[in-house]
């Protein structure tokens, strides 16, 4: 007598499934925060990109200009440093910071009415050449590059926090002895944008990223704002 052959249906019980997912789940959450970091990595290349580009182009804007810093919008827009270095920038997209979220870059969108965002960057008010009627005061004057005591090692421009609408930070307001009234070191400055660093360009055009306590310390021992260093 032959019996019949018994078939075995091919599948998963519940805990083998369990069990899967589960990996899966361990998985995912090892390698998101990678991925995570890759691409931020990946937008902190690209903003350093942008500021040594912008590095150059002030370089060449110092050679017309009798090594004259361009003005920034502290007293208005219309003379922002961003303007005047337009066509020296093959790609103004580099004024943007991939890992900016502002929300009221120029042009507006419909009924948007904040003040607009030209650039993620913004300039050392130490360096603001002075416009018609300003005196010292307004800008402390350093407006050349041979006024500069060591332009390799002072920072002109700096990453903004998202939607700050002006285009320069205050770094000459830092100090205690300073003339104008005291601010927050680092006020407006998106100083921990990219892993807990930001990018800089200076006064001779290069570009780094460095943390905010590798730029400045309130114990003065490191101060790379101020151009009298």
């Amino acid at each position: 007598m032959s019996y019949p052959i018994q078939q075995h249906k091919i599948g998963f019980t519940l805990i083998e499934l369990l069990v899967v997912i589960a990996v899966i789940a361990m998985l995912a959450a090892i390698l998101f925060p990678v991925f995570a970091q890759a691409r931020e990595k990946a937008r902190s290349t690209a903003c350093l990109s942008n500021s040594k580009q912008m590095g150059t182009a002030m370089t060449v804007y110092l050679q017309d200009y009798d090594e004259t810093f361009p003005l920034d919008g502290h007293t208005t827009n219309t003379a922002s440093w961003v303007f005047s270095l337009y066509p020296y920038m093959k790609n103004r997209q580099i004024l943007r910071c991939p890992s900016d979220a502002s929300t009221n870059f120029y042009p507006l969108p419909p009924g948007n009415f904040d003040r607009p965002r030209f650039t993620s960057y913004g300039t050392n008010l130490w360096m603001a050449p002075l416009e018609p009627g300003e005196t010292s005061r307004d800008t402390h004057g350093y407006t050349t590059l041979n006024s500069i005591t060591s332009p390799a090692s002072t920072v002109y421009s700096a990453e903004l926090i998202e939607n700050f609408a002006d285009d320069h930070f205050h770094a000459s307001y830092w100090r205690d002895n300073s003339e104008f009234i005291l601010e927050d070191p680092g006020t407006n400055m998106a100083i921990k944008r990219h892993t807990g660093g930001s990018n800089y360009f200076f006064c001779d055009g290069h570009a780094k990223w460095y943390r905010f306590d590798g730029t400045w310390t309130k114990d003065g021992k490191i101060d790379l704002y101020d151009p009298r260093r």
